[in-house]
């Protein structure tokens, strides 16, 4: 996943009709893991957004299967994967963000992806940083007021950075 979106960067960028100073990478939910990894060896997008996500993967993943399966069970999986996923652990890549500006918006209510991980996330990120907090549980496509309430404060604080405008 990496290369490819660094490879879609770069075709993005030898593009006459993209402003490369406004590429955003943005993901949501458990593709969240994907965005610091990938801006800690790419600064040419002008903002990295992360929705709903935080970091510890292994916690999180355990903490999610704990809700179906016993500790012991959960753990063991939790660990597995977090020895599988550790190249794009979040918390790795926190810090080396900046200086691009990071963008997140979580829930106050989310089980999956509870505020205590954003938070550790935000900890660990440097400055320029915003988090929003909205409240709702995790993000649904099917709830269409969490969406829209999503996409106008992502167009908001693009805004604020002239990232995008209303008009766009």
């Amino acid at each position: 996943m990496v290369p490819s979106v660094i490879l879609a960067i770069d075709s993005l960028s030898r593009r006459a009709e993209v402003d490369t100073s406004k590429i955003i990478l943005l993901d949501y939910s458990f593709g969240v893991p994907f965005v610091p990894c990938i801006v800690a060896r790419d600064h040419r997008p002008a903002v990295a957004a992360m929705v709903f996500g935080g970091g510890d993967l292994y916690c999180l993943i355990r903490d999610n299967l704990q809700r179906y399966q016993d500790p012991v069970t959960s753990g063991f999986v939790a660990f597995l994967s977090a020895l599988l996923l550790m190249q794009i652990e979040p918390m790795l890549y926190a810090s080396l963000i900046s200086p691009m500006p990071l963008v997140m918006i979580n829930g106050t209510e989310d089980r999956q992806i509870p505020p205590r991980f954003a938070g550790m996330f935000l900890n660990r990120a440097r400055q320029p940083e915003k988090i929003t907090w909205l409240k709702a549980r995790h993000m649904n496509p099917r709830n269409v007021d969490l969406t829209d309430a999503i996409i106008d404060t992502l167009n908001s604080e693009f805004d604020k950075m002239d990232i995008l405008s209303s008009e766009d």
